[in-house]
């Protein structure tokens, strides 16, 4: 039997019952008046508290995983989320019914690529068998599906579904949805939900050439170029807004963030593709959905395009990218760049370096973590890039931002998608990294 998969969906249930009751006899009559002056206050305050909104709060969730079973010739999982609190029904009801959606669908791709890969597999083996210098290889297809949530606040809950799916050949491919909702109705949001539309597509198109124009030559060089033959980036850029055309997108706690999938503008190896379009660039942006003031953590761009952010608060949006980059004796330095300014600190050897922008209510921070190698936190908050330290790390990759400390752990890849092992926590603030 092949293992189904399937969500278990959880019902609230509430009562409140009001009994009263009362025995009249004449000696009670001038108790009555009393009563009914009681009766009369209990329903004003019953009304009145009717009447005060709850105070919005953000949802507890889980992430669960689920590794397909049995099957012959394919392996993959899926990951879901689930509302674990009882305070956001509606949230919970339409998550629940999207990921049942695609629990089944995922189902249905299991059996049908095992069917496929088991064909497969059969005439490559009766091809090898009439050709003997031919090698035969089995051939097994995978498809995993795994989430980010990348805002929970008491206004809006977006992640990300990552869907990656080998059917055989040099790679597979990875697609990114973005999918929005509504807090506190439960509703799947379109851009429609913000503003106009229209307005917003064409903002948003206009605001990501724009970055690319103002990035390094070296992160533009990552992208298709217009040589007579191929579309260069940018036409790649209006054909995905193009009429009823939209990249995916999401909300952080930045702005917009929209997606362009592997092929639309850069090569396999660019991977996908994300650019931030701030909320204040966007003209009648419904101010509803727009995030308090609180902490938040983003990871910059891994190309090196442009982010901007207003770091020292002062009204303006600045400039700043990290990259690596090749030397002339044939080494390889990592730099962090704001505005004029730049990092004085550089990786020794080229290695794979993850950079995140770190919004606090006392400081901004940018991270660049080395994995397996060392973590270095800068203080940006005046505009300016203080290095207030680096530590030697001996597990892998930074796993979560929180406020006030950094998780770290190994991280590994299989069937299940990726699993961490155990974790260390760093502490950071002003004074540095503990």
């Amino acid at each position: 039997m092949k293992r189904r998969l399937a969500l278990i969906l959880a019902c609230l249930c509430a009562s409140t019952a009001i009994v009263a009751c009362s025995n009249q006899s004449d000696a009670e009559s001038k108790k009555e008046s009393t009563k009914e002056s009681t009766t009369v206050e209990n329903k004003d305050k019953e009304e009145n508290e009717e009447d005060v909104e709850k105070v919005a709060t953000a949802p507890k969730y889980a992430i669960t995983s689920v590794a397909a079973e049995d099957y012959q010739y394919f392996t993959g999982g899926i990951e879901c989320i689930q509302i674990t609190d009882d305070d956001h029904p509606e949230l919970q009801a339409a998550l629940d019914d999207m990921f049942s959606g695609m629990v089944k669908t995922f189902n249905q791709t299991a059996d049908t690529m095992n069917s496929d890969a088991t064909e497969e597999n059969k005439s490559n083996k009766e091809y090898a068998d009439e050709n003997p210098d031919i090698d035969y290889y089995e051939t097994t297809y995978s498809n995993d599906v795994s989430v980010e949530v990348i805002r929970a606040d008491a206004k809006i809950f977006s992640f990300v579904v990552y869907d990656y799916l080998y059917q055989g050949g040099v790679h597979g491919m990875t697609g990114e949805s973005g999918y929005t909702f509504d807090v506190a109705t439960g509703k799947q949001l379109s851009l429609s939900d913000f503003g106009d539309e229209a307005t917003i597509e064409d903002t948003a198109m206009n605001y990501i050439i724009k970055t690319i124009d103002e990035s390094t030559q070296e992160s533009k060089d990552m992208l298709f170029q217009d040589d007579g033959i191929i579309s260069g980036y940018e036409d790649g850029i209006k054909t995905s807004f193009d009429g009823e055309a939209c990249p995916e997108w999401y909300l952080d706690n930045r702005g917009i963030v929209f997606l362009f999938q592997q092929y639309e503008i850069a090569p396999y190896a660019a991977g996908i593709i994300s650019f931030t379009v701030p909320y204040s660039e966007i003209e009648g942006f419904n101010e509803a959905y727009i995030p308090d003031d609180e902490f938040y953590s983003t990871q910059l761009s891994e190309l090196g395009f442009n982010e901007y952010i207003d770091v020292d608060n002062d009204g303006t949006m600045d400039t700043f990218y990290a990259l690596t980059s090749a030397e002339d004796d044939g080494s390889y330095t990592h730099k962090i760049f704001i505005n004029d300014k730049s990092s004085d600190e550089a990786c020794d050897e080229y290695s794979y370096v993850t950079d995140y922008f770190i919004h606090t209510k006392d400081a901004n921070y940018i991270l660049s973590s080395c994995e397996g190698e060392f973590i270095t936190l800068y203080l940006v908050s005046d505009g300016y890039i203080k290095s207030l330290g680096s530590i030697k790390q001996d597990v892998g990759a930074v796993k979560e931002i929180k406020d006030g400390s950094i998780v770290i752990a190994d991280r590994a890849y299989d069937e299940n998608g990726v699993s961490w092992g155990e974790e260390k926590v760093v502490k950071y603030s002003k004074k540095g990294l503990e």
